[in-house]
């Protein structure tokens, strides 16, 4: 359900930079599985890429060069795969899917409603998630 893959639930897709603030205030896992930030100030950790190039020169820890610079923006990946999730579960397929899901796992108390099996559920009439990929190879 956290994966988002039973389609009965809100898909999630984790911000790296959140989590890593919220869980990680203090930044004492970073600087312990990724020694070489451990010199940078708390507020950089979780995004060393937003350092100043001064600080970067003061630390040593110059990005994209003695530190890798971030390979995707998050924000523009996180919609992106958001979109692409979103019509896919609109498919016949992955409807049928989450009725599947709901009749065998749901809350028989949550006041959701039942299965297609007991009320036909419209839907948009393409191809079968199963024959679609979330990352067609290019």
């Amino acid at each position: 359900m956290q994966s988002g893959t039973t389609g009965i639930n809100t898909v999630r897709i984790y911000s790296p930079i959140k989590q890593a603030l919220d869980q990680d205030p203090q930044g004492t896992f970073i600087k312990r599985f990724v020694p070489e930030l451990a010199a940078l100030p708390v507020e950089y950790l979780a995004r060393p890429h937003t350092m100043p190039p001064a600080l970067q020169q003061h630390t040593g820890v110059r990005i994209g060069h003695t530190y890798p610079a971030p390979i995707v923006d998050h924000v523009t990946a996180c919609r992106a795969a958001r979109e692409r999730i979103a019509a896919i579960r609109r498919t016949a397929g992955a409807l049928a899917e989450v009725d599947r899901v709901q009749a065998k796992h749901g809350s028989r108390r949550s006041g959701l409603p039942q299965t297609s099996k007991d009320k036909p559920r419209r839907v948009n009439a393409q191809a079968n998630v199963a024959q679609r990929s979330l990352w067609p190879e290019e």
